[in-house]
C-alpha cells in the first residue's frame, strides 16, 4: 500500500515550486516508486493528484461546504468553531488551519497511519452517502479521517475535501509525469531521453477515453506504446469535444485557409450534446460528459426508433435547438434552457427540441475519426433512417451561414477540447436569422 504521508510530502514539495519541469520531475519519482512497490494502488494514487473520485462522466462529486469542514475540524481538533473562523480569517485557507490545530492536539495513542487505498475510499464513501441524516454521517466520516491524520495530512485531506489542492499540479502536468514514469518502469534509467520526449503520450489517449479506470491498467501492462491500440473511443464514455477556434471575420477565415480544400457547415444556437447508441439503448452527453438522458428523455426515445435495424452502435457529435413544432423553425437558445433539468417526464415536456448531427465520430466497432471529414456527413445519413422530425444530419454546406465552421481536410483527426486553428468559426450578421448564432 502507499502511505498517505508520502503522497502529501509529495504535494508539499510540488508547493514548494513554481517551476513546472521541477513539478513533474518530483511527481514522476513518486509514481515509479508506486509502480515498482504497490502498483495496485497507482489508479487511487492519480486520482488524488488529480482530485477526482473517478471518470467525470460519472458525475461523483463530494458537495462539501465550508461550513461542514469548519464543524468536523473544531470536533477533531476540540477548537470552538469561532476559533476556526478566525483562523481561517488568518490563513484564508481551510487545510493550514486544519493543519495547525491538529499539530497543536496531544493525544493519548497514536493513530493508525493512514494510506491513499483508505483515504480515496473514504472520499467515495463521502460522495456517495445521501439520504436522511447524511450531512451527520459525512461530518462523522470526516471527523474520524481528521483525528488520525499525522503532519501535513490534514491539510492536503481538507483541500481535497474542498476540491482544490492549491498546489499548482494541473492535470497535464500530471499525464507528463505518468507517461514518463511509465516509460521509465517499463524501459529503465537508459530511456530517460525517450520518457521525456514521450511525456505527452497520454493526451490522446486520455481525450479518446476519458477514465483513468480504463487507461492505467494498459499502461501498466504494456506502458505507452499499447495505448492507442487498446484505448480508443467506445459507447457508453464520452468523449471531450472537439472546439472550433472563433475568428472576428469572414476574410481572416479565408485567408487562413488559403490553398487548402475545407468544407463550411450550419452551427446552431443550441446546446452542444453526443449521442451514444449501444445495447439498443441512448445516452445523451454534454460538453462537460455530464449524462443529460434524463433531461432529454424524449430524444433518447425517438433516436432508439430513428436508427436503421443493421446500425448497432454509434456515437453522433450534435447540437440540440429548441425547435417550433408550428412554425418548423429554430427558437432561441433561452427557450432551450427552460427546459426542465431533472427527473423529466416526457408527457410534461413543454419545448421541443431537434437534433442537427454534424458528425460520425464512431460506427459498429470503428473509429471514424480517421476517415475523411467530407465522408462523415453522408455515413450520418446512412445510419440514421431520419424518420423523425427530431433529427437532420447537417449536410448543406455553404448556404446563407449563420455560424460557419471550416474544417481543413488534411486536418481529420478529432482531437482534444481545446480550441484549434483547423476549425474555426465566425459568428455572421444574424439580425435576420433569430433563431441561430
Amino acid at each position: 500500500s502507499v502511505p498517505y504521508a508520502n503522497l502529501c510530502a509529495t504535494f508539499a514539495k510540488i508547493e514548494a515550486t513554481t517551476k513546472r519541469l521541477e513539478i513533474i520531475d518530483i511527481l514522476v519519482h513518486f509514481l515509479r516508486q508506486v509502480m515498482k512497490y504497490s502498483p495496485a494502488y497507482l489508479l487511487q494514487t492519480v486520482y488524488l493528484c488529480v482530485n477526482r473520485l473517478g471518470p467525470q462522466y460519472e458525475g461523483l462529486e463530494l458537495g462539501i461546504g465550508n461550513a461542514t469542514l469548519i464543524k468536523a475540524i473544531a470536533a477533531a481538533t476540540g477548537c470552538a468553531q469561532k476559533d476556526i473562523n478566525t483562523a481561517l480569517e488568518k490563513y484564508g485557507d481551510l487545510g493550514t488551519v486544519a493543519q495547525s490545530r491538529r499539530s497543536a492536539q496531544t493525544l493519548l495513542f497514536t493513530p493508525k497511519v493512514l494510506h491513499v487505498g483508505t483515504i480515496f475510499k473514504s472520499l467515495r464513501e463521502i460522495a456517495n452517502t445521501s439520504g436522511k441524516a447524511s450531512e451527520k454521517r459525512k461530518l462523522d466520516k470526516i471527523q474520524s479521517l481528521i483525528v488520525s491524520c499525522r503532519g501535513e495530512e490534514a491539510k492536503y485531506l481538507i483541500r481535497s475535501l474542498t476540491g482544490t489542492l492549491r498546489i499548482g499540479l494541473a492535470e497535464q502536468s500530471v499525464l507528463a509525469s505518468l507517461a514518463q514514469a511509465s516509460v521509465l518502469f517499463h524501459e529503465g534509467e537508459l530511456w530517460q531521453f525517450v520518457a521525456h520526449a514521450g511525456r505527452h503520450t497520454l493526451t490522446v489517449p486520455l481525450h479518446q477515453v476519458p477514465s483513468y479506470d480504463k487507461i492505467i491498467p494498459v499502461l501498466m501492462e504494456g506502458g505507452v506504446d499499447s495505448l492507442e491500440s487498446k484505448c480508443q473511443l467506445s459507447p457508453g464514455i464520452p468523449v471531450q469535444p472537439m472546439l472550433a477556434h472563433p475568428t472576428k471575420s469572414l476574410t481572416e477565415v479565408l485567408d487562413r485557409f488559403e490553398n487548402c480544400v475545407f468544407t463550411c457547415e450550419y452551427k446552431y444556437d443550441g446546446e452542444r450534446a453526443q449521442v451514444h447508441f449501444f445495447d439498443n439503448q441512448v445516452r445523451v452527453y454534454s460538453r462537460n460528459s455530464e449524462d443529460m438522458s434524463q433531461r432529454y428523455p424524449d430524444i433518447a426515445d425517438k433516436l432508439a426508433k430513428a436508427a436503421r435495424p443493421d446500425a448497432t452502435s454509434y456515437i453522433l457529435d450534435c447540437e440540440v435547438v429548441a425547435w417550433d413544432i408550428k412554425e418548423h423553425r429554430i427558437l432561441p437558445f433561452q427557450v432551450l434552457s427552460t427546459r426542465k433539468r431533472k427527473d423529466v417526464n416526457k408527457e410534461d415536456i413543454t419545448v421541443s427540441v431537434r437534433i442537427f448531427a454534424f458528425d460520425l465520430l464512431y460506427l459498429d466497432g470503428n473509429v471514424c475519426e480517421w476517415v475523411a471529414r467530407t465522408t462523415r456527413p453522408c455515413a450520418i445519413i446512412l445510419v440514421l433512417a431520419g424518420k423523425h422530425a427530431i433529427l437532420k444530419a447537417v449536410q448543406h454546406f455553404c448556404k446563407r451561414l449563420c455560424r460557419m465552421r471550416k474544417h481543413r481536410l488534411n486536418r481529420n483527426t478529432y482531437v482534444k477540447p481545446v480550441r484549434i486553428r483547423g476549425w474555426s468559426q465566425h459568428l455572421y450578421d444574424t439580425r435576420c436569422l433569430p433563431g441561430d448564432s
